[in-house]
């Protein structure tokens, strides 16, 4: 569902990672929590939101921090 996004606007994401790196502190991570926050932050890390690969990656990570945020056990 997302994937036509970046592929009609590839040049935005890229001009966000660009802009990131300008701008103090960390503005791609997601964080995870029950209230508005940026604490509990999840590191993009090395992956490319572009990527759809990455991308489903990431998710994966997002969903373990709120499994371990929930004390939930898979």
């Amino acid at each position: 569902m997302v994937q036509p996004v970046y592929d009609r606007h590839p040049t935005g994401f890229e001009d966000m990672a660009q802009g990131e790196g300008l701008m103090p502190g960390d503005q791609t991570s997601i964080p995870v929590a029950k209230t508005c926050t940026r604490d509990n932050l999840v590191p993009l890390g090395d992956r490319d939101i572009t990527n759809p690969l990455d991308r489903v990656d990431y998710y994966g990570d997002l969903i373990d921090r709120m499994y371990e945020i929930e004390g939930i056990t898979r």
